[in-house]
């Protein structure tokens, strides 16, 4: 039996984009109700895919789950800036950070769906991947790794409560403070004891 390899193309095609579309009300649906009352088949019906295409994509809402949160490239830019910024960069950014945003939702939801072992690992490595080691290659002395860690705790404290908890003080209070006060004790955590 021969393949129409135009027919081939279309099937491809048609399965790219179901996964796109599952990927994007995915990310959506688990932003908007959380990992527990996002439901495989709300996914699909947002999409416009038959449920069964979930588990042959993805093969479980888990694991669709944890394909939504892979990160972006933002933190990776963000942190090879100046150091010497780098605390008033990132607090910057946090408070810019769209509502609707994919980086906001997918965090308030990985945090809301983290009594799961695998979604806990997978904010375990993030915090790894995107903030520890690359920041601890950057800074100088023994106690490098230390203080990226104390930095990305202290990035997603501040992640937590203005996306997570939605502070309302915090969000309202006079941005030059909020930032200018944050970024300082950034700023202290990435520096060097003498």
């Amino acid at each position: 039996m021969t393949l129409d390899p135009e027919a081939t193309a279309r099937v491809a095609r048609r399965r790219g984009s179901a996964r796109a579309a599952i990927l994007e009300s995915a990310t959506r649906l688990f932003a908007q109700r959380g990992f527990a009352n996002a439901t495989v088949r709300d996914i699909a019906t947002a999409a416009g895919a038959d449920p069964a295409l979930v588990k042959y994509h993805f093969g479980s809402k888990e694991a669709l789950f944890l394909e939504v949160s892979q990160e972006h490239d933002e933190w990776r830019e963000m942190l090879s800036g100046p150091l010497e910024a780098l605390g008033e960069t990132v607090v910057e950014a946090l408070l810019d950070a769209d509502e609707a945003g994919r980086g906001r939702s997918v965090f308030a939801a990985l945090v809301r769906a983290s009594d799961s072992v695998s979604v806990r690992q997978r904010l375990s490595r993030g915090m790894e991947e995107q903030f520890v080691r690359p920041l601890a290659a950057r800074l100088e002395g023994p106690d490098a790794e230390l203080r990226a860690r104390l930095f990305a705790a202290q990035v997603h404290g501040l992640m937590t409560v203005l996306w997570v908890m939605g502070d309302r003080a915090l969000q309202e209070a006079d941005r030059s403070s909020v930032v200018a006060r944050y970024a300082a004790a950034l700023d202290a955590t990435l520096r060097a004891s003498r």
